[in-house]
């Protein structure tokens, strides 16, 4: 990288960096000419391998939960006179897709709440899938990103995630949605909610649909027990 100081301007360009087979470039900039700091970065990584760059702790003979090439790119900037107040200020755009990925079926069976195929793989042993579609689209304004498109689409199950993360408290509320391709007797296939702190996040099932599941069964189950 080429690190330059004017008039009150710090610019980190040039960047050129390699990790996990990836490649990261583009620059940083922190202009301190105005009573708030500003802070920018335009940022793009291309060929990073997921495997290495996330630890990912299973069995020795498990596949990783997600691997794969990632590409993306993110234009941000804010102001403040520390990292948490340009944190708390962010608006800008983030973007990625992996190419050549593959995905842990227990996962896609679990996020699916699909139980019968979850305590199959236990069993047998998790396998992968290939990931045909992998795409994520933020957006950040005043600190929070918001998703635009986010999806994970797989041979068995397309998997959707919508909702917020907040910089500034630190908190998340996102909803994921699974569309499964096949037919499950065990699968409730209801969202899932992540809420809380992004240090201590709880994990919980949307009990609107379960609800409406549960009954409708229930009322099936009073006219014939085979429904």
């Amino acid at each position: 990288a080429a690190l330059g100081l004017k008039g009150g301007v710090l610019s980190v360009s040039a960047i050129d960096a390699r990790t996990a087979q990836g490649r990261l470039t583009g620059q940083l900039g922190l202009d301190g000419r105005g009573a708030l700091a500003l802070w920018t970065a335009d940022l793009r990584w291309s060929g990073l391998r997921l495997e290495q760059w996330i630890r990912q702790e299973r069995a020795a003979a498990a596949p990783p939960w997600v691997s794969g090439q990632q590409n993306g790119r993110v234009t941000v900037q804010g102001r403040g006179r520390s990292t948490a107040e340009i944190l708390a200020t962010l608006t800008g755009t983030a973007r990625s897709d992996l190419q050549g990925g593959v995905v842990s079926q227990l996962a896609i069976e679990a996020a699916g709440l699909d139980l019968a195929e979850s305590l199959g793989l236990l069993v047998t042993g998790d396998r992968v899938l290939p990931v045909t579609c992998a795409v994520a689209d933020l957006v950040a304004d005043g600190g929070v990103w918001r998703t635009r498109t986010q999806v994970l689409d797989t041979p068995d199950s397309t998997l959707w995630v919508d909702g917020t993360v907040a910089l500034d408290s630190e908190t998340m509320d996102l909803r994921v949605v699974v569309s499964p391709r096949d037919l499950s007797p065990l699968a409730l296939r209801s969202p899932l909610r992540l809420r809380g702190s992004l240090a201590h996040p709880v994990v919980s099932v949307d009990k609107g649909p379960l609800g409406r599941k549960v009954g409708t069964s229930l009322l099936l189950g009073q006219l014939n027990p085979l429904a």
